[in-house]
């Protein structure tokens, strides 16, 4: 059975983005590895587990049905700026227009 510690050594001799394959009956269940319940882009994918290494980078797990797909990135997404200009700035303009939406909101409340 593999663990985690050897997998992590693996994907990260890959380049970022790179997937390596895991059969899901050869390995522990993620959370039970301290890995947390994260996300990411939707790719048919069951759930999405992450956990940031001492370095900054980020371990990306996509659970589907019979194995998981591992990733490393650059920035974790507990760094949400960085992580969303590396790995996901096409979010960014609609992030500004709901923080936009969001202060005209909040204004037209105070001026009424």
């Amino acid at each position: 059975m593999f663990i985690w510690n050897y997998v992590t050594l693996e994907v990260l001799r890959q380049p970022c983005h790179v997937d390596l394959k895991v059969i899901k009956t050869e390995i522990a269940h993620p959370i039970r590895c301290g890995f947390y319940l994260g996300t990411g882009e939707p790719q048919g994918q069951i759930a999405d587990y992450r956990k940031c290494l001492q370095d900054g980078k980020g371990l990306h797990i996509r659970e589907y049905t019979g194995c998981y797909l591992v990733l490393w990135d650059k920035i974790d997404p507990s760094n949400f700026i960085g992580h969303l200009l590396e790995h996901a700035p096409h979010w960014i303009p609609l992030l500004i227009s709901l923080f936009a939406i969001f202060g005209i909101f909040i204004y037209s409340l105070t001026e009424s």
